[in-house]
């Protein structure tokens, strides 16, 4: 009797393997199917996440990265490991390769703690949903770090359950202490931790309040839990409280939380409303999260899950469903304080308990209806086995043929700028290409060229050719490429299409926001050159000290300077233009300048021009820089366009134009120089006469 026995369970216990392997295959097939191509491209917190994959395998060892507002450090060492897998090469497969491997170890640490907790069935019903639902299937797809917390906190749940149910107090101190390390690791994953530890000490408190006694011989380990975690934290907190400026996003998403503190409650209010409906009503409004509003579930699941909730809520003295309870509280906290919008990456938490609930309320109406009679358990099992289908089918619809194939999703992803990288990897020329592009900032779409683009050998500059341009310092020719987003200012055109020829267009779907790219050879620097110097001939400058400007200055006051003149030996004016130099109120300004770089330099500089009446009150003018001064080489050509309106209240008579540069961090000036000494800090044009 004992071997019949013995041989059942060993049967059983090989269709559970069966049953879960089978799950997980079917969860990879849904992580990484088109993984490719879907996301259609890459998004600037991805693109960031490869630019410091790429550090790490350089060598870079930081705590916390700074780049993109300032992030956790887990998900780009991993993307490191798995692109050191991948010859060192970081690109989007390697980036989004990762997200499929920590969601798997998701799905398979979900799986072991609820078996632990709950059962096989409840555990494997549990990961089914979390293999093809769309939630799930998302955020493991894409090359952004949320999906590390789970993959941590899972298994520091599942050792804090475990140190709870051991018999023997050794064993539980262990368990809890790989519990509480694994839980101070967590905060290394995503911002979305750093509530989380309320969870941890709700559920100690609940412990201590209603089953005494199991912690009567366990509340040391349970204090080493805590202080293990702290301990583990600690030097990413002691980073951020010595680098103030390190982390700005959470800044971003506070706004709420201030208002409270100020007495007003409506903003949290509001959000916490909508946050609470994010489950069956309306969801995530980001196309870069979701089908904006689409709710976590059909209205049948969501049934499932509220039934699941109200089941924990019923046995909420079990110790197992208190747990649930603190978890899903506590996940949902970020979703209460800032609402539905970036609720998918933000709640991710809490994911694996809101799968599990619905798990819950499925078994519960399963028992129901299996004593019900012999055609309601096969109706049962049918019901519920269709009921996951139809989720991996609307997953299979929603994402794959319609999220993906949305036109805001494909500019929101990029998709012009990674067919421009897909192009340029086909072509065999090498040698300098300007990319105009809406993001030409570093750490915008220039990151994203690290990523997509394949081949090392071009020397790739940029540009927002929509007010700029950049020349490069190169004695051979130049290709520019220009997309339907970031099309040349007309005002910029006399200096490139006399030069330019059209060598290709590239036209991607009709129904794209960014639809095309034209790509153009240009090697007219010598004519370029030529124009410059003539205009330079008729670029008067001056500076002066003047604060009212009177129509006859006393000699000296304003002293001329020859071009070119220098900014801190960093940049020189070479030249302007000006569409006018009468104007009316109402009329609008246009003023082309010409500058030369004079290194390589990493400021995040502006150049501001202010239209300045006799008392210097600004009556109009920019602040501007369309080409980045971190993508500037020593020698290279910018030219940039000015445009503004005459303030209606300008009153007649003559108008002055200051011209300066200023570093955006500081909001410091770059002096003017003349023979290598500061003079002033700024320039004056010709006046502008105002009728």
């Amino acid at each position: 009797m004992g071997e019949v026995t013995e041989n059942a369970g060993s049967r059983v216990r090989r269709l559970e393997i069966v049953v879960l392997v089978v799950i997980l295959v079917v969860a990879a097939f849904f992580r990484m199917h088109r993984l490719d191509c879907v996301p259609p491209g890459l998004t600037h917190d991805e693109a960031a996440n490869g630019h410091d994959a790429a550090w790490v395998l350089r060598g870079g060892r930081p705590l916390y990265f700074a780049t993109n507002y300032g992030h956790e450090p887990l998900y780009c060492y991993l993307v490191a490991g798995v692109s050191a897998l991948n010859g060192g090469n970081v690109n989007e497969i390697t980036l989004r390769l990762t997200t499929v491997l920590c969601g798997l170890g998701v799905i398979l640490g979900t799986y072991i703690l609820v078996r632990r907790m709950f059962g096989v069935l409840v555990a494997l019903t549990t990961v089914a949903g979390l293999a093809i639902s769309f939630w799930p299937v998302f955020t493991s797809r894409q090359g952004v770090r949320p999906v590390t917390l789970p993959l941590l906190l899972v298994p520091a749940a599942y050792c804090l359950w475990r140190g709870l149910e051991s018999l023997s107090g050794q064993r539980s101190r262990v368990w809890l202490v790989v519990g509480g390390v694994l839980a101070g690791a967590s905060f290394y994953t995503y911002v979305a931790v750093r509530v989380m530890p309320l969870f941890f000490l709700v559920f100690t408190l609940y412990l201590a309040m209603f089953h005494r006694a199991r912690l009567s011989d366990r509340w040391p380990a349970f204090v080493l839990f805590f202080v293990l975690m702290i301990v583990v934290a600690a030097p990413l907190f002691v980073y951020l409280h010595t680098h103030p400026g390190a982390e700005s996003r959470i800044s971003n998403l506070d706004d709420p939380l201030r208002a409270l503190a100020q007495g007003d409650l409506r903003p949290l209010l509001s959000n916490a409303l909508s946050g609470l409906g994010i489950f069956s009503f309306r969801g995530d409004s980001q196309w870069r999260y979701n089908l904006p509003g689409r709710p976590i579930f059909d209205p049948l699941t969501a049934l499932f899950f509220y039934g699941g909730l109200a089941l924990a809520l019923w046995r909420w003295r079990e110790p197992r469903y208190a747990l649930l309870l603190g978890w899903f509280a506590v996940g949902m906290v970020p979703g209460l304080a800032t609402g539905a919008e970036h609720s998918i990456p933000r709640l991710v938490a809490m994911q694996p308990v809101v799968y599990l609930l619905v798990s819950l309320g499925m078994m519960e109406l399963g028992k129901w209806l299996w004593r019900r009679g012999r055609w309601l358990r096969w109706a049962t099992a049918i019901g519920l086995a269709l009921l996951l289908v139809w989720n991996g089918w609307l997953t299979l619809h929603d994402y794959f043929l319609v999220w993906a194939s949305e036109p805001d999703v494909r500019e929101v992803y990029h998709t012009n700028l990674r067919e421009i990288a897909r192009y340029l990897d086909a072509q065999p020329d090498q040698g300098p290409v300007v990319v105009s592009t809406e993001y030409p900032t570093f750490w915008h779409d220039p990151y994203i060229f690290e990523t997509v683009l394949r081949r090392q050998d071009l020397d790739v500059r940029w540009c927002d050719g929509r007010g700029g341009l950049l020349f490069p310092a190169t004695d051979g020719d130049v290709r520019y490429v220009f997309s339907a987003s970031a099309d040349l200012d007309t005002a910029l055109g006399e200096d490139l299409w006399p030069e330019a020829t059209l060598i290709a267009e590239q036209r991607l779907r009709s129904d794209d926001l960014n639809p095309w790219f034209r790509i153009y050879r240009w090697a007219g620097l010598a004519d370029l050159a030529g124009r410059i110097a003539a205009l330079a001939e008729a670029s008067p400058v001056w500076v002066s000290g003047e604060v009212s400007f009177a129509d006859n200055p006393l000699p000296g006051v304003r002293q001329e300077l020859p071009l070119p003149v220098k900014f801190n030996n960093q940049v020189k004016l070479l030249a302007y233009r000006l569409n006018d130099t009468r104007f009316a109120p109402g009329d609008v300004v246009e003023l082309v300048t010409y500058w030369q770089a004079e290194g390589n330099f990493r400021q995040d500089l502006v150049i501001f021009v202010h239209l300045l009446d006799a008392q210097s009150q600004e009556r109009g003018g920019q602040d501007v820089l369309n080409v980045p001064a971190t993508t500037w080489q020593a020698g290279d050509v910018i030219i940039q366009v000015h445009r503004f309106t005459v303030a209606a209240n300008a009153t007649t008579g003559p108008h002055y134009l200051e011209l300066g540069w200023y570093d955006r961090a500081t909001l410091t000036r770059l002096p003017v120089l003349a023979n290598g000494e500061a003079i002033a800090d700024r320039l004056l044009l010709h006046p502008l006469e105002i009728k």
